[in-house]
């Protein structure tokens, strides 16, 4: 494994869609997990959508769409810790 991870978030048809490129971590031993949250949220534990990420290299994690009005970026975690690895581009949501 080597290289720098990469995340690219879209927003479309009420779903975020997360394009992950995963080069650093071990899927299968690191547990890599994707997380949404407000582009200013400083706090790791204050996500509002998650998911594991299960494949090395290229692949894609959907989400329902927050509700709430704001700035949104993906974040990826992994080895059961709250360290940033990778951070998306910001998607600005408009609420319902």
């Amino acid at each position: 494994m080597g290289g720098q991870d990469e995340l690219n978030i879209a927003v479309a048809d009420g779903k975020l869609t997360v394009a992950v490129l995963l080069r650093s971590v071990d899927a299968a031993t690191e547990y890599p997990w994707v997380g949404i949250y407000h582009k200013h949220e400083t706090n790791m534990r204050q996500w509002r959508r998650y998911s594991p990420t299960l494949a090395a290299g290229q692949s894609d994690v959907s989400f329902k769409a927050p509700i709430h009005t704001g700035d949104y970026e993906a974040r990826l975690f992994a080895r059961g810790t709250y360290t940033v690895i990778a951070r998306s581009n910001v998607v600005h949501i408009d609420g319902q």
